[in-house]
């Protein structure tokens, strides 16, 4: 619970706290909440001399919480009253800061780094010192987890916990520094259990019996990597939903092997099914219910009931539905399937006791898709004991059965039984869809269902059959995976407050995922951090650059000189989060798309790029395309008669510096070589 230092006091010391802070400045205060004055003292000075907190502020607040495990946290908060700059810091009593945050309303000149990665680096791991001595000794840089934020203008490093040689997986300490001024403008100490990371007793009591081909073939023989079918959208193209065939470990990614005991355990809660087929339409920003205009046209969508008959079939799940009171009913359309869903939400009973429910039903035909119901009254399942699996999936099974008819039970696996929820995934051919499965949750009281969700494609799956084995992945992680042997603590089932450590054995990669037509191994964009053949460039240096700041080819080398192609610009400019290759792409040119940057018509994704097709996604890419239609410019000098737009295209580019040369050659192809130098251009002048 916060504590909060009197105010009238907290103003008088905070002056004296801004101004010079003398010793014994905030001993004045009479804190009705009993706060150590001499402890926050100590620990306002320190935070001032870390993060070299300057004397401009004009207002300044105390907060403290605590604990039986961790102690009391001590929150620092500096602000300007104008709102220009706030300030926060949270630092235990016994010297640790455990956050830092500071705003500025600042805008920088320029985007261009004024400190290269590698000096930022030592200049991160100068400042953990200082900032936590005792722990820095044991944290360690971890290069592959490196982010930029470009927002902040800064780069992001992450440091893990060690024991001996040994990762304390969720252990550690995170910094952001700005690339333009060198400031701190974030420090996190993430801990799973207490602030010291030189207390190490329970890691060293803890011995491995393990060796790494052991602990594969205890994950090969509990099949944790799967045969699947992925779902790949296409916004922009046909068919939208195409399926790809891999092998992965996305079911199991919270399984490992016990070092110690050699059995194959579970770290936390299984992870929860990917459910994209019920997604609220709204968060997708599909559609956000639909307006008066389009609910007038709604006869226009063959098949849709109307929303009076939804209620209806709503109503049939509700306890006393002549009491119940429809609160909301809305019309949305799905992400993946674009079918229509109508969502009712419904209430029954009056201020403090009312027990609310939730319903989404397929819009053609009212199969029920969600289901959820609680009450602001009853708390009477806290108390009882959880239901066997067997039990839970009986009742969960028969609910299919009732409310899921086209479903064959002999489709669903069991994939879990955790906190009476019964979690099923889809198998079809024996390849599992986690993006189709149906997760049911059961009252312990009652026996009665309180939660459904049901995500299930029901159009045709077509799909290419796996070429390669399931021992031929294994060969694959085997040859391409890091495993490692960490400690990982592992929550108290009986008490999720709680939880201990144990020595693991498991895949660095968080998620696997082997394609299983051709073999190959999806590759994190982290893993393609640095480029295979970065001494071939010309442009070593601003190569390495753009690639820290999130401007980057898919492919692991710059291939300097081989011509550039339509879909290796797209995925420069437009690169972000994904394992695959081909969703890259395809994500990419989505967004080029969407933001006029390429034509539909310009499409050609092998086509190798001229200077006036570079030059035309440039001046999109630059907001410029209105100026093109505008009669101001000189004819270029070309080797090619031009047309006026094609003039306006390469002397705007030529002016900017991404084309050059005393004559221009329109169809003139660039290596991949130059683009990065052009690239260059574009984001730093």
């Amino acid at each position: 619970m916060l504590k909060k230092i009197n105010v009238i006091a907290a103003m008088l010391a905070m002056f004296m706290v801004l101004c010079a802070l003398p010793v014994n400045s905030l001993a004045q205060e009479k804190n009705l909440n009993k706060v150590d004055d001499k402890t926050v003292e100590k620990l306002v000075l320190k935070a001032k001399e870390i993060f070299n907190i300057k004397d401009v502020y004009d207002n300044f607040e105390v907060n403290s919480s605590s604990d039986n495990d961790y102690g009391t946290i001590y929150n620092l908060s500096w602000s300007k009253k104008d709102g220009s700059s706030d300030l926060n810091v949270s630092i235990s009593n016994d010297m640790h800061i455990t956050n830092y945050n500071k705003y500025e309303n600042k805008k920088y000149e320029t985007l261009k780094p004024n400190y290269s990665y590698e000096a930022l680096k030592k200049y991160a791991i100068d400042t953990i010192k200082k900032i936590d001595p005792v722990n820095a000794k044991s944290l360690k840089l971890n290069e592959s987890s490196y982010q930029n934020y470009i927002d902040d203008n800064a780069y992001i490093f992450n440091f893990d916990r060690y024991v001996g040689d040994r990762r304390v997986i969720g252990d550690g300490a995170s910094i952001t520094i700005n690339y333009v001024d060198k400031s701190v403008k974030r420090y996190s100490l993430n801990y799973n259990h207490g602030f010291d990371f030189s207390k190490t007793a329970e890691f060293d009591a803890l011995k491995s019996n393990l060796t790494m081909d052991e602990a594969i073939n205890i994950f090969k023989e509990n099949k944790y990597i799967k045969p699947m079918i992925k779902f790949v959208i296409n916004e922009k193209k046909e068919p939208r939903i195409t399926f790809k065939t891999i092998y992965s470990n996305e079911l199991n990614a919270n399984y490992f092997v016990n070092s110690t005991n050699k059995k194959y355990e579970r770290y936390d809660y299984p992870i929860f099914l990917n459910n994209f087929m019920t997604k609220d339409a709204a968060a997708e920003g599909a559609m956000d219910g639909l307006s008066e205009y389009e609910v007038k046209g709604i006869d226009k969508i063959k098949g849709i009931k109307t929303k009076d008959e939804a209620v209806k079939k709503a109503k049939t799940f509700v306890k006393d539905a002549s009491k119940a009171k429809v609160t909301l009913s809305n019309l949305n359309q799905d992400y993946i399937s674009k079918d229509y869903v109508y969502n009712i939400n419904m209430e029954i009973g009056k201020d403090e006791k009312k027990t609310y429910y939730n319903i989404s039903l397929d819009a053609k035909d009212l199969t029920l898709l969600r289901f959820s119901t609680y009450n602001n009254f009853d708390s009477g399942d806290n108390d009882k004991k959880d239901l066997n699996s067997d039990e839970l999936k009986k009742i969960a099974l028969d609910y299919i059965k009732k409310n899921a008819s086209d479903i064959d039970e002999k489709d669903l696996e069991l994939m879990a039984t955790e906190n009476n929820t019964a979690y099923f995934v889809r198998v079809m051919d024996g390849y599992y869809i986690p993006e189709n499965s149906i997760s049911i949750g059961v009252s312990k009281d009652t026996k009665e269902i309180n939660e459904y969700s049901r995500a299930w494609y029901r159009k045709p799956i077509k799909y290419e059959k796996a070429k390669k084995s399931i021992d031929e992945a294994y060969d694959v992680i085997k040859k391409e995976i890091n495993y490692e042997e960490a400690y990982q603590y592992i929550r108290d089932k009986s008490d999720p407050a709680k939880s201990s450590v144990v020595l693991t054995y498991m895949p660095k990669n968080t998620k696997i995922e082997i394609d299983a037509i051709s073999g190959k191994l999806a590759k994190s964009n982290e893993e393609l951090k640095n480029y295979s053949d970065i001494d071939k460039s010309k442009y070593k240096d601003k190569a390495i650059l753009l690639k820290q700041m999130g401007y980057a080819y898919i492919e692991d080398e710059i291939m300097p000189e081989k011509n550039l192609k339509q879909k290796d610009f797209i995925t420069f400019v437009y690169i972000f989060g994904s394992r695959d290759s081909d969703e890259i792409i395809d994500n990419a040119y989505q967004r080029a798309l969407r933001e006029g940057v390429i034509k539909a018509n310009e499409v050609s994704r092998e086509k190798e790029i001229t200077n006036m097709d570079l030059a035309k996604f440039m001046i999109r890419l630059k907001g410029m395309e209105e100026l093109v239609g505008k009669d101001i410019f000189k004819n270029i000098n070309t080797k090619a008669k031009l047309t006026k737009e094609e003039n306006a295209y390469l002397s705007l580019a030529n002016a900017l510096g991404y084309i050059n040369g005393k004559t221009i050659d329109k169809n003139a192809k660039i290596n991949r070589d130059e683009f990065i130098n052009i690239a260059y251009n574009y984001v730093f002048k």
